[in-house]
């Protein structure tokens, strides 16, 4: 990385897609820069793992948590458990040691993951799908164009066998950790990317254009649908005599 002014430090993160990864950003005038980053392809037990990785990841950097501008974590939707996970951590973390935290959706996240690959010199729709489980995906489609990403629906869940009927017609091309489970309910002319877990510095890239904007969403998770977990019922419990 050449010596140029550093403008922001980005801590970064995602639990929110089977997997968990942390990344320090290094914005400057000329763009960004990855001062370090981790990544682990790991479907469950977040929580242990996320606060480590962060202390790796500012390690490998050479930053002090209290010399992060800011922090970008993903909100959902994704597993409730995952989205949960990273949300707290940023929350805890951002009270610590008083910095801003924003908030993005995992679908926006893996959007930037496109527009960083392909968006300079392409003009195209596309459509993220995560797995959701119970036969659906999230998704949410996108026009990438002149180098910028503008989002042209708004997050859903879908059932894999309705998706092609919901999809927009201009749509060419599907990424995300769903995009394998509902290729055999698309047209055979879209094409399925290899973008599949959200790499945390497109969090950054998310986080950085509301930061630009000063627009912050809610730090709340993003669920879209009910928990598949199910608080039981009540259960009335007779009087013991004696």
């Amino acid at each position: 990385m050449t010596q140029k002014e550093i403008i922001l430090k980005i801590l970064a993160f995602d639990t929110s897609i089977g997997a968990c990864s942390a990344s320090l950003i290094i914005v400057n005038e000329d763009g960004f820069a990855v001062a370090a980053s981790s990544f682990e392809n790991k479907a469950r037990g977040h929580v242990e793992v996320i606060i480590s990785m962060i202390d790796d990841v500012l390690t490998k950097a050479g930053v002090l948590k209290s010399e992060v501008d800011y922090i970008a974590v993903t909100k959902g939707p994704g597993t409730f458990a995952g989205s949960r996970t990273g949300l707290s951590a940023a929350i805890g973390l951002g009270l610590g040691f008083d910095i801003p935290v924003v908030a993005v959706t995992s679908l926006k996240a893996s959007a930037y993951m496109v527009l960083d690959r392909f968006g300079v010199k392409k003009t195209f729709t596309f459509t993220v799908c995560h797995d959701a489980r119970r036969g659906e995906v999230y998704n949410q489609t996108f026009l990438v164009s002149e180098g910028k990403l503008t989002a042209l629906t708004q997050p859903a869940a879908t059932a894999y066998d309705e998706l092609q009927s919901s999809l927009l017609e201009e749509v060419s091309y599907i990424i995300g950790s769903g995009s394998e489970i509902v290729k055999d309910f698309l047209k055979k002319d879209i094409k399925i990317g290899d973008i599949s877990h959200i790499e945390s510095y497109a969090v950054a890239l998310a986080a950085l254009e509301q930061i630009r904007r000063e627009s912050f969403s809610d730090l709340t998770p993003l669920y879209i649908r009910s928990p598949d977990a199910v608080k039981p019922k009540d259960v009335l419990m007779p009087f013991l005599k004696g």
